[in-house]
């Protein structure tokens, strides 16, 4: 083998021993990789990484509790629909008239008969509906009453019995109750009736009851036996 061949044949193997040598550094390398994987998977249950696992597993359930918790939360204080309230329907009050109080004597128990409701068309006085005047009138005959001191009397006259006027205040109601008793009192053979107040409500008991009949109408409706001024 001349010189030429024995270079050749050195750097053969010089080069062969480099593969080798770098097949085994890789295969070195390969095997210590294996050995820290087996480590690494060895203390994945005991060790740091078993802690983070446990760490992630915790935070998930924390965080599942919180959605749930939430949940509920917003149940609980969310604001509550409420139904409208009803509004209770107001009871009309029945309107006073001459003929309510007509109603309330009778029942009371006063021996009183023969209405007479007046319209302005048929009241006497022509008071009815006129500025100042009464806004409803009746009349009535008491059975308490002598047939005897009627005789003469014009039907629906105090006389008989007695009669209501309803005006809009009681300051009206008590202005006809004084105009009455001062016109008794320019003709007193004619006598004087008996005049109740109660409010807006004037109720004329007739002057032939004796003070103790007459006083039955005021107890019966609260009413006030008018004096004078």
């Amino acid at each position: 083998m001349g010189p030429s061949g024995c270079r050749r044949y050195l750097k053969r193997m010089a080069k062969g021993e480099s593969e080798a040598e770098e097949y085994y550094r890789h295969k070195n390398a390969a095997r210590r990789q294996r050995k820290v994987a087996r480590a690494v998977g060895t203390t994945a249950c005991c060790g740091i990484p078993c802690l983070l696992t446990s760490i992630l597993a915790a935070a998930v359930v924390a965080v599942a509790v919180a959605a749930c918790g939430g949940a509920a939360m917003s149940t609980v204080t969310g604001t509550p629909t409420l139904s409208p309230a009803t509004t209770p329907t107001p009871t009309s009050t029945p309107a006073l008239t001459a003929s309510s109080v007509y109603a309330a004597l009778q029942a009371a128990g006063l021996p009183v008969s023969g209405l007479i409701v007046y319209t302005a068309a048929t009241d006497p006085n022509h008071l009815l509906g006129r500025p100042l005047g009464y806004l409803s009138k009746c009349a009535w005959s008491d059975s308490r009453v002598p047939a005897a001191d009627t005789a003469g009397l014009s039907s629906g006259d105090v006389g008989f019995g007695g009669g209501v006027e309803v005006f809009s205040t009681a300051a009206e109601a008590t202005a006809r109750a004084q105009y009455i008793a001062t016109a008794e009192a320019a003709v007193p053979l004619v006598g004087s009736e008996y005049d109740y107040l109660a409010g807006r409500i004037l109720i004329r008991v007739s002057q032939y009851l004796t003070p103790s009949q007459a006083a039955t109408y005021g107890a019966a409706f609260g009413a006030t036996l008018y004096a004078g001024s």
